[in-house]
């Protein structure tokens, strides 16, 4: 009986964790353009060159998201390797393109465009992960400096490796440039979606249709029931009874 309530607790549990979904900015029209911005809950050593390592590091942490909504695609790493710098790698260069507002995977929005994202100061901290809850790590792999651009201690670079600190949004450039770990460390990414579109609701998509709580209290009487008549017949049989005395 006790598997039965562990089953059931489980896909009760299951049901609201399927029922989450990424949080869309209320302060957004549909059709307007935004991005997401995440500190990975996943974490790498510094050692690659290539920027192609860290993109798919933030990518596999997405594709493993169980927010429903939760956009998958051509995702990045807001970070910089020897002759790539953050900003020109995410188009987010404020000299080439103003840009559109970022956010949270939970709705709070971190930058108004891409001049505030890099003007060493943002909204609010960026320590959501892709798991929509807050980040264990507070020390974050950039290899950058404050405006994005690449540091001398690049990702990839032998011995230190630029960071930044995602509990910080309000002093300025700590968030993306605070302190130089050594490469081995494990640390999280900073991953940054493609542009997306409001699609007009809370979350986007609307959340699957599954069967609610009661559905499954429903199950769990069912299958409480099966197992005590299935235990009542087995001891019956091992008494020497017919499973049809009692009736």
């Amino acid at each position: 009986m006790f598997r039965i309530v562990f089953i059931a607790s489980a896909l009760l549990g299951l049901v609201s964790q399927v029922h989450a979904g990424i949080i869309l900015p209320g302060d957004l029209n549909p059709g307007d353009p935004f991005r997401v911005l995440i500190t990975t809950s996943t974490t790498t050593q510094a050692y690659a060159t290539s920027i192609d390592y860290y993109d798919q590091h933030v990518q596999n942490a997405v594709a493993n998201s169980p927010l429903l909504g939760f956009p998958a695609g051509d995702w990045q790493v807001l970070g910089s390797t020897f002759g790539t710098s953050a900003r020109d790698h995410t188009n987010t260069n404020p000299t080439v393109d103003v840009g559109v507002p970022i956010y949270r995977p939970d709705g709070v929005r971190l930058a108004d465009n891409y001049v505030e994202l890099w003007s060493g100061y943002l909204q609010a901290a960026p320590n959501i992960t892709e798991l929509g809850m807050v980040s264990t790590h507070t020390v974050v792999w950039t290899g950058s400096y404050v405006h994005g651009t690449e540091a001398n201690w690049e990702l990839g670079n032998r011995g230190v490796v630029n960071s930044g600190q995602n509990v910080n949004a309000h002093r300025y450039g700590r968030w993306f440039h605070n302190g130089n770990p050594w490469q081995w460390n494990e640390l999280p990414l900073f991953g940054i979606s493609p542009v997306l579109t409001h699609s007009g609701g809370s979350t986007d998509p609307a959340p699957a249709t599954v069967p609610e709580p009661s559905t499954f209290l429903m199950m769990t009487i069912g299958m409480a029931g099966l197992y005590i008549s299935q235990r009542r017949r087995r001891n019956q049989c091992s008494s020497g009874l017919s499973p049809a005395a009692d009736s």
